[in-house]
C-alpha cells in the first residue's frame, strides 16, 4: 500500500516539475506557448454571461 502511495506521489511531483519547467521555458522564449482556442472561447462566453447577470 505504501508503494502505491509513493508511486502516486512521485507521479504528481513529476507532473508539477514538468509544468514548472515548461512555464520557465515559455517565459524565456525557449518553448512555444500552447493556446486552446475553444477553451478561450468558453471563457469569454462565461465572462460575458457573468457580466450580463
Amino acid at each position: 500500500m505504501a508503494d502505491i502511495k509513493t508511486g502516486i506521489f512521485a507521479k504528481n511531483v513529476q507532473k508539477r516539475l514538468n509544468r514548472a519547467q515548461e512555464k520557465v521555458l515559455q517565459k524565456l522564449g525557449k518553448a512555444d506557448e500552447t493556446k486552446d482556442e475553444q477553451f478561450e472561447e468558453y471563457v469569454q462566453n462565461f465572462k460575458r454571461q457573468e457580466v450580463s447577470t
